[in-house]
């Protein structure tokens, strides 16, 4: 009974964790269907995005690691 309600209050302190994945990962969804979009409506202005890209990927990126961080921990 003791492990059982251990694993409940791990459960339950993980619930903001969570919650906060829940809410990144569709945000990281809508930025790789935006971004198909505008690349190609400015590949066809022959602009280059690929700088606003890559720092768009890498705060996506770096949100979801600390977010699994603060899961494992």
């Amino acid at each position: 009974m003791g492990l059982i309600l251990l694993a409940l209050g791990q459960i339950s302190s993980m619930r903001g964790i969570l919650g906060q994945i829940s809410q990144q990962t569709p945000e990281c969804s809508r930025f790789i269907r935006d971004c198909s979009e505008t690349k190609s409506f400015w590949k066809r202005l022959g602009k280059d995005i690929l700088t606003e890209t890559n720092n768009e990927i890498k705060r996506h990126s770096d949100a979801l690691d600390a977010l699994m961080q603060s899961f494992r921990n």
